[in-house]
Order: C-alpha cells, then sequence, then structure tokens
C-alpha cells in the first residue's frame, strides 16, 4: 500500500470486534515487600548517647509512680540497655554517694495540703501562703477606746492545719457568749494586740441597762482571716485582713474539698518509686551505724559481726569498701538468728527489730533515730528489762511513742492508746523482770529491712487516715497534742538519719522539726570541712553511747550533742 505525503497523519482505527474486546491488563509479578526496620530501631550506641538518652529520661518521667517491677517489665526493648547501665552504675556507688544521690522525702501532708489551698485561691486571682495566712479569732474591747481598740488573740491557726482538722466552728473566748461576735466585714474593726486585756461581758439589764454603768466592759469578737500584721504594729485591720475571703466561705470549701486523697495519691507514687530504695538505705544505715558504733566503743568485733551478718554485709569489708550492690542482693537470713518486730502490748512499732542468737542468746536491739541505734544485751530477758526502766523518764516513753501510729496512740472508749499504757509501765517497771514477752514482745520477721519499709509504708497510709478529720468524724476527738498530727514523726524515715553525713543529720533535723540553728553547729561544719565538723552529732535518747560536752534540747524528741570524745566516722 502506498501512502502518500497527504495520509502521512493517517492513524489506523481498530475493527468492530477489536473495539469492544474485554481489555486485558497484564498482570505484574509480585513485589517483595519492603521489610521496615524495628522502630525505633535498638540503639548501638553506648548509653551515653544524648539522643536516646533523651528518649530514656522522657519513658521514666512518663511512668513515675510505677513500680520498678512494672518498669523492668514493661520498659521498652530498645531502652533496655539504659535502664540497665543506670542500675549497674548505682550498684558500683558508695554508701555516702548513693544516699545523696537517690534519697527523696516522703511526701509531707501539710505540703500537699498547702499546694491544693494556694492553687484553689490562684483560680481567683489571690497568690496566698497558706502556711501564713491563718484563720484568727480576736477579742477586743470597743466601749471607752478609740481604733485601734485593745485587744488579744483567742484562736490563730494556718489555713493549711484548719483543712487539715477540717475547723468548722468558730473559735471563740470561753468567758464570752456567742453573741459577742460581730459578723465579717470588709472593713474589718483595727485591734491591737495587748499583753494583757480584761475580759467582761455585762448582760442587759432593762433597756440600755449595762450602758448606765461607766464601768462596764462589754468585750466584743470577730473572726477573719489574716496575714502576719507587719513588724512592729502587731495590729489586725483591714491592711492584712484577706477580706475578699470570709471565714465562712473558707470552711464551705473545706466542706466540700477532700484534702487527703491527694496526699494518698502522692504517697502511692512515693512507694512504688522508692520502695526499693529505702530497703537498700535502712540496710546501708544499719550496717553504718555497726561500724560507727564499733569504731567508737559501744559495740564489740563479735557484736559489730553479728549486726554485720544481720545486715548479709562481709564482715571482712571496711565501710569504705562497701558499695551499693553489697546491700541490694537477695536477703538470705542466717538461721543461727531469730529476728523479731519490737511490740508492746501487741501493737507493732515501726523502725524497731531485735536479734538473738539463739545459741549465745545474745541480742542486739535496733531503735532508729537514735545515733548509736544497735543496743546491745546479754538476752532478750535483759532487753525487755531495760525497755521497762527507761519508760520511768516521760521524755524517754514520748519519744518512744513516735514508734507507733497515731491510731494506737490515741485513747478509745474501752480501751487507753500507746501513751497512756506508757505511763501505767513506769509505775510497774521495777516489778518487770522481763522474763515474760509481754509487754514487750516480738513478732517473727525474715527480713528486717523489707518488713521496716513495709512498716514505714503501712504507718504513712494509717496516719493519714487518722491525720486528716473528714466530715463523717468531724466530732472525733482532737488529736493529742503530742501528736501534732502533720507532724512527721520517726517511724517514717528515722532509719535513714543516722547514717550519712552530712544529708543524714538535715533528714533528722527535717524529722524532728528541729530548727536549722539547732543542729547547725555540726552539720554545718561538716558540709563546708571546717575545724570540728568531723565530730560525730549525737541526738536521740536510747544510744548505746552517750558521752557529751554540748546538749540542745528538743522536748521530747531528745538532745543533738556535738561529741568531743567519739571518734568520727565518714564512709566513702
Amino acid at each position: 500500500m502506498n501512502i502518500s505525503d497527504s495520509n502521512l497523519n493517517f492513524i489506523p482505527q481498530p475493527s468492530p470486534a477489536e473495539r469492544f474486546a474485554p481489555k486485558l491488563t497484564p498482570k505484574t509479578p509480585p513485589t517483595k515487600p519492603t521489610e521496615l526496620p524495628d522502630a525505633p530501631v535498638k540503639p548501638k550506641a553506648s548509653p551515653n548517647d544524648p539522643v536516646w538518652r533523651l528518649q530514656y529520661e522522657k519513658w521514666k518521667k512518663d511512668n513515675i509512680g510505677k513500680s520498678n517491677e512494672w518498669k523492668d517489665q514493661n520498659i521498652p526493648e530498645y531502652l533496655k540497655v539504659f535502664r540497665e547501665h543506670e542500675n549497674a552504675v548505682q550498684a558500683e556507688l558508695g554508701i555516702k554517694n548513693f544516699a545523696v544521690s537517690q534519697y527523696v522525702a516522703t511526701p509531707d501532708p501539710r505540703e500537699t495540703t498547702r499546694a491544693q489551698i494556694k492553687a484553689h485561691y490562684k483560680q481567683y486571682g489571690l497568690d496566698i501562703d497558706p502556711d501564713k495566712t491563718y484563720l484568727v479569732t480576736v477579742a477586743y474591747n470597743k466601749r471607752g477606746n478609740k481604733e485601734p481598740y485593745p485587744g488579744t488573740i483567742v484562736s490563730k491557726i494556718s489555713l493549711t492545719d484548719a483543712a487539715i482538722k477540717n475547723i468548722q466552728h468558730t473559735p471563740g473566748h470561753s468567758d464570752l457568749p456567742k453573741t459577742s461576735f460581730n459578723p465579717f466585714q470588709s472593713v474589718p474593726p483595727s485591734v491591737k494586740i495587748v499583753d494583757d486585756l480584761t475580759i467582761g461581758h455585762t448582760s442587759h439589764s432593762g433597756r440600755h441597762g449595762y450602758m448606765r454603768n461607766k464601768d462596764a466592759i462589754n468585750t466584743q469578737q470577730y473572726e477573719g482571716i489574716y496575714v502576719d500584721p507587719k513588724p512592729g504594729t502587731n495590729t489586725y485591720d483591714r491592711s492584712n485582713q484577706l477580706s475578699i475571703v470570709s471565714p465562712k466561705s473558707f470552711r464551705k470549701y473545706v466542706w466540700d474539698t477532700n484534702f487527703s486523697k491527694p496526699h494518698i495519691e502522692e504517697l502511692k507514687k512515693y512507694w512504688n518509686t522508692h520502695r526499693d530504695t529505702y530497703t537498700t538505705l535502712t540496710k546501708m544505715a544499719f550496717a553504718t551505724s555497726a561500724h560507727q558504733q564499733y569504731a567508737e566503743g559501744s559495740l564489740s568485733k563479735e557484736e559489730r559481726d553479728m549486726a554485720l551478718n544481720v545486715a548479709n554485709v562481709a564482715t571482712g569489708k571496711s565501710i569504705g569498701a562497701l558499695k551499693a550492690g553489697d546491700f541490694q542482693r537477695p536477703y538470705n537470713q542466717d538461721p543461727n538468728l531469730k529476728i523479731k518486730e519490737l511490740t508492746f502490748l501487741g501493737k507493732p512499732a515501726s523502725g524497731i527489730f531485735y536479734v538473738t542468737n539463739e545459741t549465745t542468746k545474745k541480742t542486739l536491739l535496733y531503735m532508729t533515730g537514735n545515733s548509736s541505734p544497735i543496743l546491745p544485751f546479754d538476752s532478750p530477758e535483759a532487753m525487755r528489762k531495760w525497755l521497762s526502766n527507761q519508760m520511768t523518764d516521760e521524755n524517754k516513753r514520748k519519744q518512744f511513742a513516735q514508734y507507733f501510729k497515731h491510731g494506737d496512740r490515741e485513747n478509745k472508749i474501752l480501751e487507753a492508746g500507746v501513751d497512756k499504757k506508757l505511763e501505767m509501765e513506769a509505775r510497774f517497771a521495777k516489778d518487770r523482770e522481763g522474763l515474760l514477752d509481754w509487754p514487750f514482745g516480738g513478732n517473727d520477721i525474715v527480713d528486717p529491712f523489707k518488713a521496716m519499709q513495709a512498716r514505714a509504708e503501712q504507718f504513712s497510709y494509717d496516719n493519714t487516715d487518722f491525720d486528716y478529720v473528714t466530715n463523717d468524724d468531724i466530732n472525733k476527738t482532737a488529736v493529742l497534742d503530742t501528736l501534732k498530727a502533720v507532724g512527721k514523726a520517726l517511724i517514717i524515715l528515722g532509719p535513714l538519719a543516722a547514717a550519712f553525713p552530712p544529708v543524714g543529720y538535715a533528714i533528722l533535723a527535717f524529722n524532728l522539726g528541729v530548727a536549722a540553728t539547732e543542729v547547725g553547729f555540726g552539720i554545718d561544719d561538716q558540709a563546708r570541712g571546717r575545724p570540728g565538723g568531723s565530730d560525730r552529732i549525737v541526738y536521740g535518747l536510747f544510744n548505746a553511747a552517750a558521752v557529751a560536752t554540748k546538749e540542745v534540747a528538743l522536748g521530747a524528741a531528745g538532745g543533738v550533742i556535738k561529741n568531743k570524745f567519739i571518734p568520727s566516722f565518714d564512709p566513702k
């Protein structure tokens, strides 16, 4: 077929059969799916790789409050190398370095409640410190005086404490009727606090009867929410009243709010995160005390080795050679040692246990919260007799009572509390021979350090339930003055205080509510390496050694003493 130039653009057309034939798409051979690497890829870099380190730190932050067991089971495979490395580094730390780097204070109920109140009023544009803002009742004499009226403080309690105790009543002077209260007002009466105020209330005798007596005193009362007056003024007036918050509205807020629940949640996070660390630190404190007391002469070599055996620590190792890993191995109890948690009339004490050699009957009593806390006795009977004799001293009774949970210390309708029973024990101390496992007995335990941790954890929850006054028990008896309800007792951190200068002494000071100036003479010197800083600081009333030159009175908590005769001991 010849194609001319005019037909160069000719396009052949398909036939009808071709036009309607089904179109077949050629099959392409299957391709092998692309293999994606594990996402994310397990790092090949060292655990110090900064990019992966950031991911690990984020994972830790996201899982704060989870137990170590949970973390071990749920950590992503690609991050395990970092956790393993971290644990290995910690295991190589010496006692002091481990204590300083790993110690975390237990949640403070007052701090939790303080933060809750502060956040509440922040919503309304108020920036207050609930610890330094007070529910105050003043009584004042207006008649015959000009402002500022002379007055006296009838009641003063911080908003933090008022919330914990669920204060729903208006405290007033016992000699004045409720009718003496003036209503809350944004511009309150100006009252200057004086040293001596005559309180009086004259009943009406007929119309304006009391006014006919020019000498009649008609003391009035007023309740408001205040911050402390400016230094040198001692006056409560509009300048320091929180005028937009009335006591009534504050009480309603307290009534409608659960303050214990957030603290319990904080405790759960704390114990889940630090349960193992707490146990390790208590074991370290015990072993360190054994070495310290051997150095000072309050324990013999035999007694020191017995104590180290309890801690599962090699007796041939110096304290400076011990690492955290030495205290983290599974506990293995010596079958010749009987270990018991101390009880008083069946009530368990937290932070006290005793161990007896079944062959020799040698007994070591461990009482946390004392600078030389391991006390040796020839037998359990001698220990029980000694304990009974100690209860004849009022201050020692008060310190001993702090080892018990608040609920056991409270007097009940049909049963006296621990404090009262200790007073009764003092009367019969001279008749005790210590032969019977009563009133000082014990519960068998295997690992005393895990047992102390478990008891401290349980007591922290029990004390929270006791300390916070709920709406249901608003009428219950007020907490014993000696308990202070919201203060930290020895039961929580006592095991940690003895062994770790300077951090241990700071823990102790915080625990017992000791002012920094009272214990600072030894702590600060040690921290700064000043002369005399290595002298032992002695505290507590149940010490195996008590030779001292300087004492600071701490009431029921005991004394803090700078000792010139006990050799220094500084674990590395």
